[in-house]
């Protein structure tokens, strides 16, 4: 198998803490132990961290802080640096809206050669702006190829780019999981035990953010807990809204059902999963549902909106069941808990549909067929005024 030298691009990676940070962490360290050679380029402002592959943290430019990217000519300045010395075979960008990532592909497609592929990890929360689509279209107008992580994203970037896709290939390849290490645990009762919960347990883990809607959790949790009180609606996260869900779990009344436990790191997230018996995801916009994924992976049975990107997880009555209101999931959870043979087939199909389709190792090489298609049918077309840069450039020399 022939190896490859890979750039991975990105303003968000560890030590912070998120999805594109974990997703870019686990594929380098995937395509590693596969042989390749990974480099990541990313901004400095995140502090260091030992990893298996090498890490360019990128300290020049001005740091929007608000957004944490980083920007400007110095930046690009380093990057290119970086891109002219290793010399990669391809460069693979994460959102088009991260300035390094956008930097990095357009300097080593536009400038150097280079292929490169972007992932579209999330998409816009209302209508898609014209200034959005404008930006879009600059940001990518190098890029050979892209990946959408779901079918929802895939329609996002179709939409935001318009005829400037051009015929570039659009991949779909979704994140994965780890599922030796998400996996069902020996006894279910112990599980809960570990964190010290009874009962049904129906578990939310998300960060607490108006985007994610986990305010919505209190509010299915009363309907259930009519039928059922001894359910118990357990939310692992934290963020900006916290405090509003917890007055709202207050004045429901619901403090023995609604159990907020705060962030956890990811090691004790696993343990919440074995423990739990029903996932919820209230999201309405998501572009794939990595946490439906790791539960899945973990035998549990997911719950989430029907138009989201998990639609294309969750087969509705297999492996769990599809809403479109809030009304809708407390029937479905109400449904489960009555039903527990239904529960317990619809964890086994879970733990299948993981294993089968979101598998890590699996996708990885359907990464790297990406990679290398898109080494192949790359043609490149260097920029414009780069090209008079050069000439006038040889021309000087010349003289």
């Amino acid at each position: 198998m022939e190896t490859l030298k890979i750039a991975m691009a990105t303003d968000w990676f560890l030590p912070r803490v998120g999805g594109v940070e974990y997703h870019v962490a686990t594929i380098s360290e995937l395509l590693t132990e596969r042989g390749h050679e990974v480099h990541v380029i990313t901004n400095a402002l995140f502090g260091q961290g030992e990893y298996p592959y090498t890490v360019h943290r990128i300290a020049k430019g001005i740091n929007l802080r608000f957004w944490n990217v980083r920007v400007g000519y110095s930046t690009a300045k380093e990057i290119a640096d970086i891109i002219k010395r290793e010399r990669f075979d391809i460069v693979h960008g994460h959102n088009y809206f991260s300035p390094i990532s956008a930097t990095t592909m357009n300097i080593a497609s536009g400038i150097y050669g280079i292929p490169s592929i972007l992932t579209i990890h999330s998409v816009a929360d209302g209508p898609v702006r014209g200034i959005e689509k404008f930006f879009a279209k600059q940001a990518t107008r190098s890029v050979s190829s892209f990946i959408a992580i779901s079918s929802i994203t895939e329609d996002y970037l179709k939409h935001l780019l318009g005829k400037a896709l051009n015929g570039r290939r659009v991949w779909r390849i979704p994140n994965g999981v780890d599922t030796e290490k998400w996996a069902p645990p020996k006894n279910k009762e112990e599980a809960k035990a570990r964190i010290g919960v009874e009962g049904p347990i129906i578990l939310t883990a998300s960060r607490l953010s108006i985007r994610k809607r986990v305010n919505a959790v209190p509010k299915i949790a009363k309907k259930v807990v009519k039928e059922h009180p001894e359910a118990k609606f357990v939310i692992v996260g934290d963020g900006v809204e916290r405090k509003a869900i917890e007055t709202s779990i207050r004045q429901k009344k619901l403090e023995k059902n609604v159990i907020m436990v705060g962030a956890k790191p990811r090691d004790e997230v696993i343990a919440y999963m074995q423990a739990a018996d029903i996932y919820l995801d209230p999201t309405k916009i998501e572009a794939l549902g990595m946490a439906v994924i790791e539960a899945q992976a973990c035998g549990v049975p997911g719950l989430g909106y029907a138009k989201s990107g998990v639609r294309d997880i969750i087969e509705n009555g297999y492996n769990g069941f599809l809403y479109r209101k809030d009304k809708e999931a407390a029937e479905q959870i109400i449904y489960l808990l009555d039903n527990p043979a239904e529960l317990k087939r619809m964890g086994k199909n879970a733990r299948k549909v993981a294993v089968e389709r979101y598998e890590w190792r699996r996708i990885i090489k359907d990464l790297e067929r990406a990679y290398r298609t898109t080494i192949d049918e790359y043609v490149y077309k260097p920029y414009k005024i780069y090209e008079v840069w050069k000439r006038w450039k040889d021309r000087k020399k010349s003289y």
